[in-house]
């Protein structure tokens, strides 16, 4: 929804770094390549002072969109563009703090 408000189209690529470095924005091309993405990841790893990675980063997302209370598997699914879902779960991490409060949820 608010993609759509700022101008965004369906069609527009989710991870364009171009779209979010207000300083270099016109540096970047319409559709990103290989080049601006690993440029956008050593700054962000140097700012970091640990090494991001992009498919770090894509598991950190789908972890963090799991993690929110109007998860949606199907929608963390479809960001990362796998067809399927067992793909998608792959890429979540469970964290020991969520396991160990379900368990006593459950056996409470």
């Amino acid at each position: 929804m608010r993609a759509e408000q700022a101008g965004m189209e369906q069609s527009n690529q989710v991870f364009n770094v171009g779209w979010f470095d207000l300083v270099r924005k016109n540096k970047y091309p319409e559709v990103m390549n290989e080049y601006p993405l690993r440029a956008f990841f050593r700054r962000l790893s140097r700012e970091c002072k640990f090494t991001v990675t992009p498919h770090r980063f894509r598991h950190t997302v789908a972890t963090h969109m799991m993690k929110s209370p109007e998860r949606n598997l199907y929608a963390v699914k479809k960001l990362l563009g796998h067809v399927s879902i067992t793909s998608t779960l792959e890429y979540i991490d469970e964290s020991v703090d969520s396991l160990r409060d379900i368990l006593e949820t459950e056996l409470m």
